[in-house]
């Protein structure tokens, strides 16, 4: 389980490297992560500062001293945009920014246990640095939430869900509605410890597949598709958070 959790980690901390590059090379700020209002003139410039930010993110992660510091202020800007960016979408209409909102609470809550489980950092009072350590467990459940709502995502959006599956597999509507109950029973499990640690495997391994054959395809076919490398990195980051996560948890759960 070592090896997986490692192997997430690393997964996780590629994605986030691949959105700031993204962000930097393009010019665009991510709006998965950050649907910025319209009326907000030189987006390029956020779009610039939302790459360096997470390129130094990526940074500080992949550091021992840093890592720790790094993923605590990771998850705290994903929250702040979930706060003022997110939920002004969702309180007219929920449906469609509702998968864009989960995935952004679920990658800060993987940034949280992240942050729990670095070595302490000098960058991070003893206090803080204790704090995070105890209250690691809000990232699990964070990510198991946003699993349950990825359920209703799919439920709602079955046609556009099943149209991203590729041509050469059977049952598309099935296989829409077989991923999105999967992700109702993993949420589940992880907010109940019930059989945690393997659901947690098993979301990794199933996010895994949708970037081998679904994700690399396209973007192999449409290298100009924008958002289709987004949503890749994101489905990267929460493969990774998956496995990393599943790591915290003892090997009963």
């Amino acid at each position: 389980m070592k090896d997986v959790s490692r192997l997430g980690r690393r997964l996780f901390i590629a994605a986030i490297w691949a959105l700031g590059i993204q962000a930097l090379i393009c010019a665009t700020a991510i709006y998965e992560l950050e649907p910025l209002p319209a009326w907000i003139h030189h987006q390029e410039v956020a779009a610039y500062l939302t790459g360096l930010f997470l390129v130094a993110v990526g940074v500080g992660l992949s550091t021992d001293y840093l890592a720790r510091i790094a993923a605590v202020v990771l998850s705290s800007m994903l929250l702040i945009w979930i706060l003022l960016l997110h939920v002004r979408l969702l309180l007219p209409d929920p449906a469609p920014d509702l998968s864009f909102a989960f995935e952004t609470l679920a990658l800060a809550g993987a940034a949280w246990v992240l942050a729990g489980r670095s070595a302490d950092s000098s960058a991070l009072s003893a206090r803080w640095s204790a704090a995070v350590s105890r209250t690691a467990h809000w990232g699990r459940h964070a990510f198991g939430i946003s699993l349950i709502a990825f359920c209703a995502v799919n439920v709602i959006y079955h046609d556009f869900i099943a149209s991203m599956i590729p041509a050469w597999i059977p049952a598309h509507l099935f296989w829409a509605y077989f991923t999105g109950f999967a992700s109702l029973a993993a949420g589940v499990s992880i907010l109940s410890g019930v059989w945690a640690r393997a659901a947690l495997v098993l979301t990794g391994i199933m996010y895994g597949s949708w970037v081998l054959v679904i994700h690399v395809p396209y973007v192999s076919a449409h290298p100009h598709a924008r958002g289709m490398w987004t949503d890749m990195f994101i489905t990267m980051a929460l493969a990774g958070g998956a496995w990393m996560i599943a790591g915290t948890i003892p090997s009963a759960g």
